[in-house]
């Protein structure tokens, strides 16, 4: 992720652990296929990634992290991948 502001992009971690006790056992239930749909989503096998985040969001349609990995996957499909595409997600706002 590349935050407002800055030239790098950073690696983050979604914290969970203050969310309801429900939405902690869905996450860390599909926590597995999450992470390989992250995997072909930065592959850029995003038949695959969709594959693996609808499956998340079907079990959890509140996991918001896997929604907007699925929408940008979908767009990606839809309008082509940028030439300098990397995988880093830009933050525009704070």
């Amino acid at each position: 992720m590349q935050v407002k502001g800055r030239q790098s992009s950073i690696g983050i971690h979604e914290c969970f652990s203050s969310d309801n006790e429900e939405q902690v056992h869905k996450k860390e239930q599909t926590l597995p296929v999450f992470n390989e749909g992250m995997h072909y989503y930065l592959d850029k096998s995003f038949t695959n990634a969709i594959k693996c985040f609808e499956a998340v969001t079907e079990i959890n349609p509140y996991d918001h992290t896997a929604q907007f990995f699925l929408e940008n996957t979908i767009r990606y499909i839809q309008k082509g991948v940028p030439e300098n595409w990397s995988g880093v997600v830009e933050m525009i706002s704070k």
